[in-house]
């Protein structure tokens, strides 16, 4: 399942408290979730910071790549069919459950 707080991109937006109901999955289950956000798989803020070079250096395109890297996928606990999470403004989601 894919979540997606959209705002235009000019606009900074709010995130947002989503409280997501599994129906169908009683008792303790696991989800797995993977953010693409301003933290998570963004080169944005790294961009910004260097100056927004128009022909950037291989030491930032390095730096860049570290900062488009998604990391770790998150374990998430389905408890009693739900899962509460908190969506940054133009960040998305996918999330797995197993």
């Amino acid at each position: 399942m894919a979540l997606w707080n959209e705002f235009l991109p000019e606009e900074t937006g709010e995130e947002k408290q989503i409280k997501l109901v599994v129906k169908g999955m009683p008792g303790v289950h696991r989800a797995v979730m993977t953010r693409l956000d301003t933290n998570h798989g963004s080169v944005l803020n790294a961009y910004v910071a260097m100056g927004k070079p128009v022909t950037p250096t291989q030491a930032q395109i390095k730096e860049l790549r570290r900062a488009a890297n998604l990391g770790p996928p998150e374990t998430l606990q389905i408890r009693q069919g739900g899962i509460s999470l908190t969506l940054p403004p133009h960040g998305l989601a996918l999330i797995e459950f197993h």
